[in-house]
């Protein structure tokens, strides 16, 4: 047995995003870094976070935004960074909730 190199990117990306008309959007975030000329390069071999937006969040994504100009029923893939950091949190609070005993 050996101990395993764990390379993890500093930056992150929507490696991609699927949309079902029925009301889900799917997306993959992975790591990696940014070369020279801007383009994201996630690292090899590593475990992509998935996330899947339905019901209430799927129907706040498809509201329109007033303040940005969004239309109803479209978003951007940049629309998706909210939903996954609230994901991130409410998974990062349930954990601790874990660990306290709760």
């Amino acid at each position: 047995m050996r101990t395993r190199r764990v390379e993890v990117g500093s930056k992150e990306e929507i490696i991609e995003y699927t949309h079902n008309l029925g009301g889900i959007v799917r997306c993959l975030v992975g790591h990696g870094e940014e070369d020279e000329n801007g383009k994201f390069i996630p690292t090899p071999s590593q475990n992509y976070e998935v996330y899947e937006l339905t019901e209430a969040a799927y129907e706040e994504l498809m509201a329109a935004n007033t303040e940005t100009g969004k239309p109803k029923g479209t978003f951007r893939k940049e629309d998706l960074w909210a939903f996954v950091d609230g994901t991130r949190e409410t998974r990062l609070a349930r954990a601790q909730q874990v660990k306290n005993g709760r």
